[in-house]
């Protein structure tokens, strides 16, 4: 697969699930997560403060050391800055090297690529000028990168343009990249960010940016055809539904390998080309011992037309909270990219793994109501 991570910035708690850190500084109060005109979705993600020049940042993981990685994504600033801004830099670790930044040409109002940091070696400059001159609008981003010594290569799309496609030396004396960093690029200002996917050269789909796309977070909202978990109180789904920062006074528990709960889901609110799904689910143990969950995905009617249902990978959970998220760009179903109809139907959820029945690479089993 090629996408690593989707960042939807809707609820709050869209920063821990992704491993998204503030760096260098970045505080909690000039890094978080807004509902200030967005660009899709209740929410987005805010760096420093419309009357403070905060140190807000955040690092976001590629998820893999990977030769290639890219990101994508929509970006809105309050002012021109006079001066060069960084928009993003491609590092090596989470407070590791530069190879190369994308950066905001304070004279010409178009972009530059440059090599190292601080003051990098310029690479290329946008094919236009005037790309970014006006406040408050969101402008879409693609930055795609090859680390190599003398073949590497950088491609920029900004609006779906190709405006740089650089082949050359990327590398600064690393050999992989594993973090894109976004920090202000408006002096005395703030800046957003929305809909961001991030991805490397692997596998066979979306090796590259696909374009323009917003990513969409689907919460519970309602029982689905398995609840076997054990609620602290109430019903199941009604634990599990939070949009804001998720509470631990109320929960669903099973010590039972193979027990699930599935929950129907809120619809998509468009059409069009699904590029991966990303079920996300916070857990923790309160045991000793090896603990291990696993998305799971309930079809009413799959293969051979009988109801299925299609597990995931499991992962590891610890004694605290934490989130574990997954990337699945083909339906299981069909081998095929999803298509919106699928997910409409589809009933999400979470099992708990660890037997050989019900293994990390069981995708589809029967299902008999």
């Amino acid at each position: 697969m090629a996408i690593t991570k989707m960042h939807s910035f809707d609820y709050t708690h869209s920063f821990p699930d992704m491993g998204i850190t503030a760096a260098q500084g970045g505080t909690s109060g000039n890094t978080n997560v807004t509902s200030s005109n967005p660009r899709t979705g209740p929410g987005c993600v805010q760096l420093g403060s419309v009357a403070y020049y905060g140190p807000g940042n955040i690092s976001v993981p590629v998820g893999v050391n990977a030769t290639t990685a890219w990101v994508q994504g929509a970006f809105k600033g309050n002012g021109v800055n006079p001066a060069d801004t960084t928009l993003v830099r491609a590092r090596e670790d989470l407070n590791g090297a530069t190879h190369v930044y994308l950066e905001i040409d304070g004279s010409t109002h178009g972009l530059n690529v440059r090599r190292g940091w601080p003051a990098g070696t310029l690479l290329a400059t946008s094919v236009n000028e005037n790309l970014y001159t006006t406040a408050g609008i969101w402008y879409f981003f693609e930055f795609y990168v090859y680390l190599h010594d003398t073949a590497g290569r950088v491609v920029v799309k900004w609006n779906g343009a190709t405006e740089i496609d650089y082949t050359g030396d990327t590398n600064n004396g690393g050999s992989y990249i594993n973090h894109f960093y976004f920090e202000l690029p408006d002096t005395g200002g703030a800046c957003w960010y929305d809909d961001m996917i991030v991805g490397d050269g692997s596998g066979t789909m979306n090796t590259v940016p696909p374009g323009d796309a917003r990513v969409e977070y689907l919460a519970p909202n309602g029982v689905g055809v398995k609840t076997e978990f054990a609620p602290s109180a109430g019903s199941n789904w009604s634990n599990v539904d939070e949009t804001g920062t998720p509470i631990d006074t109320d929960y669903n528990h099973s010590s039972n390998v193979g027990a699930m709960d599935l929950f129907t889901m809120a619809d998509l609110s468009g059409t069009g080309v699904i590029h991966a799904v990303q079920p996300v689910i916070r857990a923790r143990k309160d045991d000793a011992g090896l603990r291990s969950v696993k998305p799971v995905f309930y079809k009413a009617l799959g293969a051979g037309d009988t109801p299925r249902i299609y597990a995931g990978t499991a992962q590891s959970v610890g004694d605290s909270f934490s989130y574990a998220g997954q990337i699945i760009e083909t339906s299981p179903d069909t081998g095929v990219a999803w298509g919106a109809d699928e997910i409409q139907a589809l009933q999400f959820g979470y099992a708990v793994a660890g037997s050989a029945a019900f293994g990390v690479d069981a995708w589809i089993r029967e299902y008999t109501p």
